[in-house]
């Protein structure tokens, strides 16, 4: 919630020992809404993919993702990559909220880095 500003609350189902993995699911509240997450495939530091679930006026919209991390000689690049959606009624859905998702994604960004810049620096002077 400290990198994504708009989540107003988090819970976690399926967590074993209390850590997400596969087979868990984040349930993230913007508000009344809640946007589902469900964690298909894991590696952690490597990459995760989740299904998406986002509630429209016209049904849920999933979208599948895979977030990777890159180790690079200047520290970390972070892909992420989004596949089409596989329901023909969802493709027009997508193509109308997708702009404003991926904008949503991109200003998330600064938040998460700063996080991680404050993270590192505590551990470094710590």
């Amino acid at each position: 919630m400290t990198w994504q500003p708009w989540v107003t609350e988090v819970a976690i189902d399926g967590a074993t020992g209390g850590r997400r993995g596969i087979g868990s699911s984040n349930h993230c509240m913007h508000g009344k809404d809640a946007v589902i997450e469900e964690i298909l495939d894991w590696r952690p530091y490597d990459y995760v993919t989740d299904r998406t679930i986002l509630a429209t006026p016209a049904g849920p919209l999933r979208v599948l993702h895979t977030i990777e991390l890159e180790p690079t000689s200047a520290g970390t690049t972070i892909h992420m990559r989004f596949a089409a959606p596989k329901a023909k009624r969802e493709m027009p859905l997508m193509r109308q909220i997708g702009p404003a998702y991926a904008h949503a994604l991109e200003a998330q960004a600064s938040e998460l880095t700063a996080q991680l810049d404050a993270e590192l620096a505590a551990r470094e002077h710590g």
